[in-house]
């Protein structure tokens, strides 16, 4: 109820501050503009008022104040626009333009009103603000409030002040003036007079919503509803015979309202409903006295009069005023009332006739609302289910359309049928599980049901009405109408997956027809279904859909460019190039945007992203490759791909250098800007340039840590605070190697990690959130450190590592630890040689710390209760495992699995783990036994009958085979099963036994090639071919990998299903099912 009366005050100061121009609209050209407001029409009314400008017809006097329109019509715009950061962004124009009016203008008589409009900015940034805190964290949501409280303060200073001159203004007018002499001054008088009551109106409205801002029953709600009641009351006594006092007396009743006296605030609405209904300007004050007025009478259970007073204004409701925000508040109000006063009904006598009525009008109410967006829409989903009994809206039999307009018809009403189904389908679920009245679940089941049925039927009827549509249609039908309907035809295909028939109907109405309403959503939608068919497609040769992508995206561009849609086309068309490897073409296309093009600088953002992204996934690839975590696919060029990582990279970093100094220049912050100001200080610290990073991340005007802690609009989105944190303590760790403060770098960096505690809160849910994300920034350190060279290596390990000794020394937080722990693990890793049974001194240095930090964890978690969890603690204990096993020491790494597995002997990312730790270990000594245990498992447990502890690569692909949820898990099974196999044929010395065995490999790989020919698809397939031919080689075969086993000529199913682990025991699987894996992800296995 709040955020309505919010919104319900914002829009009334908006109103009353940009009214002043209308009462000057003598000229048909301010009529025109006025007219071009009130309908919304805002782009054109600027437009309008740019060509006013240069035409020679227009009156001088109107010429005069084109700035002052442009202001006030750029401010009005920005309080119907959603998007926040373009909200403030016009907002900065209306600000600017006003400001630059009152200084060319200042003897006109509309500075003031100008002045007016730039308190109101003032205004509406503190309602932003407002917005945007109810999506924080409880921190965060504080400062925002305060910060939103100071400005709409600092706004009723703007509105008092310019009541206090114009009262001194309006002194110097004499009582009497001639009309023919002094008609100057008398407009100039009745100028100010207005100016006089709208300032009194402003500082009121905005002294409410000051009160709004603060939590219900607070002090500071009290006192500033007390003061805006006071402001009215005085408004109301000097003017109550004009609308504006009027309107005065309404807001001092809504006041009375939120302080809790309705029967104060009903006496004032009553005295309001009882003017007449003409003129337009009092049966608006009705409409809107109305709204609030049933809110009252809610409340004070005189449910009936809230319906019969209620009622028929709904019913009298104009066109214009049928889905405006004060009428469907009063719907949803009347709505609440009919369900309250059934159920008094239904109290005293369940058999009540009247009950069914009430229920049935209600839901007919909420259901209207809720198929439009806008304030209440959310409020009317929740409460459908509410009118369980009443009779539900569905389709009248109707005869079957004979004409272009009956199939029309037809075809919105099962669209809006379709809608409220959806609806039920949304909202009943919930309230089928909180309800216990066993006659009340059924019904709501019964209603789920139906809106089932009906979601379907109206969906088949849509299609089927659009299509008779298409073919009743004829030249005398109306063009504007044909299109809406092939544009619903088009969405409704796509719906059904008929990409083929959207993309005809799509692209004919974006070509053909181009400005119509629906052309821009068909080029999407056209767009859409093709990278669907790119998606679905088995082909390995995509040209033709990746083609027609990029053909449809730039045709958005090119013919909407100053559209939302022409941006999202932007978005997907250079990224989707690049991804494809069509970098030059990426580049030509960048080209061919003109420099001074508004698009040029956000082109170049997203240009360089894409490149950097495509950077960092080939990048992982490569590691992935040189440490035989993935099979390297036959015929790649390491040196290739290297030289190409290097040209991506500086492409990157030169493109994104050149979008962001270009967007500096202007002064626009979008989420573009920021994204592209975090991917470059990314590339600063990845290219060893820590210095430059640092500086970026901490500018004036784009540093993403300036603007965070400003609370910049372009920052506020899920995730984009996260990463930055992560980002600017690389930075500042990368940097200490260099930096001329080292301890002031440190406090930075420990200022960055106190603001990411503080944002992930103390809920168990933020301190799990926490660890993973310092876990992922573990992980980045080590990827940096695995990307830089020699040199830039060692100076990096030392800069963290004194960073490191120094927060692990002195923290005793879990999730700070941890971090110390893992990412010291991860430079360990860095340092991994070639030679899986070699440790490099650097590498042995780190990880011996990573094991003493993760002792540390375990110990304080022995003594400290509540400090470890028991999934963390499994999790720690696992880190420690993997940490020995890179030490090479293997059996110390083994016995660690084995004490977690011995309690928590399901969990299958510890089995996996514990296979890959034998198979490794068999690969660095070359040990047999050890890839004997990888497959077989190991370490009976005499207390369990001998079963093995460890269960090997064998009875994970038996334990995983059935379920399709482990589908990833058993080919990565079934393929380490045959590396581990390969891997003990090439240690056994028995040349016999050598060479049965890598034929069993070989085996292995073929049973899996005929029972599942995908083999796992893009993922595990090109690797077991790989490891086919290496097999096939060692056999002195042709290398022809899967080739030799075509596939059989009846597929089987892709999903496993229980194959046989060659040479596995015969004992049969525990039925048991592994559980999901922890929070850390294992590295997969090197290829033995």
């Amino acid at each position: 109820m709040k955020r309505k009366i919010l919104v319900a005050c914002a829009g009334t100061l908006l109103a009353w501050s940009l009214s002043a121009s209308s009462l000057l609209a003598a000229e048909p050209a301010q009529a025109f503009l006025d007219g071009l407001r009130d309908k919304e029409y805002f782009d054109t009314a600027i437009e309008y008022l740019e060509a006013a400008a240069k035409n020679p017809a227009v009156p001088v006097e109107f010429k005069q104040k084109i700035l002052f329109e442009k202001g006030i019509t750029l401010v009005q715009g920005a309080r119907k626009q959603r998007d926040p950061a373009l909200r403030e962004l016009q907002l900065d124009e209306g600000q600017k333009v006003l400001t630059q009016f009152t200084n060319e203008q200042k003897q006109s008589v509309l500075v003031i009103a100008a002045r007016q409009n730039l308190g109101n900015v003032i205004v509406e940034r503190a309602r932003a603000r407002l917005d945007k805190s109810a999506k924080l964290a409880a921190a965060e949501k504080a400062a925002m409030v305060a910060d939103a409280q100071k400005l709409y303060t600092e706004a009723i200073g703007v509105f008092d002040t310019l009541v206090t001159e114009l009262a001194e203004k309006l002194k110097g007018y004499p009582a009497a003036l001639d009309a023919k002499k002094d008609a100057r001054r008398i407009e100039e008088r009745d100028q100010y007079r207005l100016d006089y009551l709208q300032a009194q109106l402003l500082g009121a409205i905005t002294r409410e919503l000051l009160a709004d801002s603060f939590p219900d029953g607070a002090k500071g709600k009290t006192d500033n509803l007390a003061l805006a009641i006071k402001e009215y009351t005085e408004i109301y006594s000097k003017y109550r015979t004009r609308i504006a006092g009027l309107n005065a007396h309404l807001f001092r009743g809504r006041c009375e309202q939120k302080l809790g006296k309705h029967k104060e605030a009903v006496a004032i609405f009553t005295e309001l409903l009882a003017n007449p209904n003409e003129p337009d300007a009092f049966r608006k004050l009705k409409l809107d006295t109305a709204a609030v007025a049933v809110v009252s009478w809610n409340a004070l259970k005189q449910y009936n009069e809230t319906i019969t007073k209620g009622t028929p204004v709904i019913d009298s409701a104009r066109a214009s005023e049928d889905r405006s925000d004060e009428l469907q508040l009063l719907r949803v109000q009347v709505a609440k009332a009919t369900k309250l006063y059934a159920d008094e009904l239904k109290a005293k006598d369940p058999k009540n006739p009247q009950i069914k009525k009430l229920l049935t009008d209600g839901r007919k109410l909420v259901t209207y609302v809720a198929k439009f967006p806008g304030p209440q829409q959310e409020a009317a989903r929740r409460m459908i289910p509410d009118f369980t009994g009443g009779d539900a809206e569905s389709l009248a039999e109707r005869p079957e359309p004979k004409t272009f307009l009956e199939a029309r018809e037809a075809a919105k009403q099962a669209v809006d049928a379709m809608k409220v189904a959806d609806l039920v389908l949304k909202t009943v679920p919930a309230r089928v599980a909180q309800t216990k009245d066993p006659k009340e679940k059924a019904a709501l089941e019964a209603q789920l049901t139906e809106a089932k049925q009906a979601t379907e039927t109206a969906r088949q009827d849509a299609l089927r009405y659009l299509r008779l549509a298409l073919r009743f249609s004829d030249k005398e039908t109306d063009v504007a109408d044909l299109n809406t309907v092939r544009y619903l035809l088009c969405f409704f295909l796509f719906g059904e997956k008929q990409y083929h028939d959207a993309i005809v109907l799509g692209e004919f109405v974006a070509n053909r027809y181009p400005e119509s309403q629906g052309a821009r959503a068909c080029a999407k939608i056209a767009m859409a279904s093709y990278i669907q068919l790119f998606a679905e497609s088995k082909s390995a040769d995509k040209s033709y859909e990746s083609g027609r992508i990029i053909s449809v995206a730039d045709y958005i561009v090119k013919k909407w460019p100053d559209q939302p849609e022409a941006e999202e086309a932007l978005n997907t068309l250079i990224p989707f190039m690049i991804r494809e490897k069509r970098i030059a073409d990426a580049e030509d296309y960048l080209a061919k945007i003109p420099a001074e093009s508004q698009f040029r600088g956000i082109a170049e953002l997203k240009t360089g992203q894409a490149l950097w992204g495509t950077y960092l996934d080939t990048s992982r690839q490569l590691r992935e490759w040189e440490n035989g975590t993935t099979e390297q696919p036959e015929g790649t060029d390491i040196a290739k791909v290297k030289a190409e990582l290097e040209v991506l990279r500086s492409k990157a970093k030169s493109t994104l250098e050149n979008g962001v100094n270009r967007m500096k220049a202007g002064t626009e912050i979008s989420k573009w800007v920021t994204d592209a100001v975090l991917y470059l200080t990314q590339i600063y610290v990845e290219t060893g340039e820590a210095d430059k990073a640092v500086t970026l991340l901490e500018d004036p005007k784009v540093g993403i840590i300036t603007l965070l802690k400003a609370n910049d609009p372009s920052t506020q989105r899920d995730g984009f605070a996260e990463e930055t944190y992560k980002t600017a303590l690389r930075c500042y760790i990368s940097s200490l190697a260099t930096s001329k403060d080292p301890d002031a770098t440190v406090a930075k960096a420990k200022e960055v990690m106190q603001s990411l505690k503080d944002r992930m809160g103390a809920t168990p849910e933020g301190q799990q959130k926490l660890v993973s994300i310092y876990y992922s920034l573990a992980r980045d350190l080590q990827g940096q450190m695995e990307r830089a060279d020699a040199t830039a290596k060692s100076g990096l390990g030392k800069g963290f590592e004194a960073f490191l000794g120094q927060v692990g020394k002195d923290s005793t937080e879990l999730n700070v630890l941890n971090w110390v722990a893992e990412t010291y693990r991860g430079m360990g890793e860095s340092f991994a040689t070639s030679d899986p049974g070699k440790v490099s001194p650097e590498a042995k240095r780190y990880l011996d710390q990573a094991v003493v930090t993760y002792n540390k964890i375990l110990d304080t978690g022995a003594k400290k209760q509540g400090f470890l969890s028991e999934q963390m603690n499994v999790q720690i204990q696992l880190q420690v495992a993997k940490t020995k096993r890179a030490l090479g020491d293997f059996e110390g790494s083994i016995n660690e699995f084995e004490k977690i597995l011995k309690t928590s002997n399901n969990n299958l990312v510890i089995q996996q783990e514990a296979a890959r730790t034998f198979q490794s270990w068999g690969s660095a000594k070359s040990l047999p036994d050890r890839y004997s245990d990888a497959i077989f498992g190991a370490r009976p447990d005499n207390t369990k009958n001998g079963k093995r502890t460890i269960w090997g690569w064998a009875q994970i692909a038996a334990m995983t085979a059935a379920n399709a949820k482990f589908r990833d898990s058993f080919f990565e099974a079934r393929y380490n099963l045959a590396v581990a196999r390969f891997g003990m044929a090439n240690t056994t010395k028995d040349t016999a036994k050598k060479g049965d065995i890598t034929k069993s490999a070989k085996r292995d790989i073929e049973l899996m090639a005929r029972l599942y020919p995908d083999l796992g698809g893009d993922k595990w397939r090109p690797q077991f071919d790989a490891l086919c031919k290496r097999i096939q080689t060692a056999l002195k075969e042709p290398p022809i990998g899967l080739k030799e086993f075509p596939p059989p000529t009846v597929v089987p199913k892709t999903t496993p299903a229980a194959a046989p682990a060659a040479g596995a025991p015969a004992a049969a699987p525990a039925k048991s099912t592994p559980t999901s894996a922890p929070a850390a992800k294992p590295a997969p296995a090197k290829a033995g």
